[in-house]
């Protein structure tokens, strides 16, 4: 998988997710691209949907601050984000 299509699915997912609740305002539209590629990348190094899980969470805490919520909320989405890893590499 290219680059390009790696950060589509991961905003694709961010947007279902939408871990701060943003969606209800309206706001998603592009509301995660200045993440993709530390998202990304975290991906690539990552060794469990849980150390994923984490990262993202710390990723949009330093990003969007309290918003982010707690990172107990973020356990399927790292699940998600964990199994393109294999896509991602191929």
């Amino acid at each position: 998988m290219n680059e390009s299509d790696a950060k589509a699915y991961i905003r694709n997912y961010l947007d279902i997710y939408d871990p701060l609740g943003m969606s209800a305002m309206g706001v998603l539209d592009q509301l995660y691209d200045p993440v993709l590629e530390e998202v990304l990348e975290l991906i690539r190094r990552s060794q469990n949907a849980a150390e994923v899980a984490a990262g993202v969470h710390r990723i949009l805490f330093l990003s969007y601050g309290t918003a982010a919520g707690n990172v107990r909320d973020y356990a399927a989405l790292g699940s998600d984000l964990f199994g393109l890893k294999t896509q991602i590499e191929s």
